[in-house]
């Protein structure tokens, strides 16, 4: 019924949600983007802004994110990182060297690092401030195959 390309940002078909080129804005009817955005870089209303410029105007987005009772961003104005034996030494805007000694990795291939910690109302606030002009949680419905999974929340965001 459709072409789909699941894009990645360290191979190929790569794609960094961050910087869309120009030649994808508008070109797709939905985009399903899972478990990526605890990932990204701050600000993360970028790659939110991004997802919604490769929207065309009747466009939607499915979002989902681990949820949890706080918000948290591990690592306030990270701006470089690497992993040395176990811990993170990573880099702030000011230059300012610092390390976590216990980093949390998880999903995908490899080892991903979680830069932040969603709430539902904190997620959607910045689905908003990304530009899309609705977000709505969707519900599980294990009938159809929609399981209820522990900590996640799932939203269709309308451009």
């Amino acid at each position: 019924a459709f072409d789909y390309v699941n894009t990645h940002v360290n191979r190929f078909p790569e794609l960094d949600i961050r910087r869309i080129p120009s030649s994808l804005t508008g070109q797709f009817d939905f985009v399903t983007c899972s478990d990526v955005l605890e990932h990204v870089l701050a600000p993360v209303e970028l790659a939110i802004s991004g997802l919604n410029n490769l929207l065309s105007d009747q466009g939607f987005a499915v979002l989902s994110v681990p949820v949890y009772p706080a918000f948290k961003e591990h690592y306030p104005g990270l701006v470089e990182w690497r992993e040395v034996e176990g811990r993170i030494d990573w880099v702030d805007e000011h230059g300012a060297a610092q390390t976590d000694e216990s980093p949390t990795f998880h999903g995908g291939t490899g080892r991903t690092l979680e830069l932040r910690q969603w709430t539902a109302e904190t997620f959607e606030a910045a689905v908003l401030e990304g530009g899309f002009s609705q977000v709505e949680p969707l519900p599980f419905v294990p009938s159809i195959g929609v399981p209820h999974l522990f900590n996640m929340g799932c939203w269709l965001a309308y451009r």
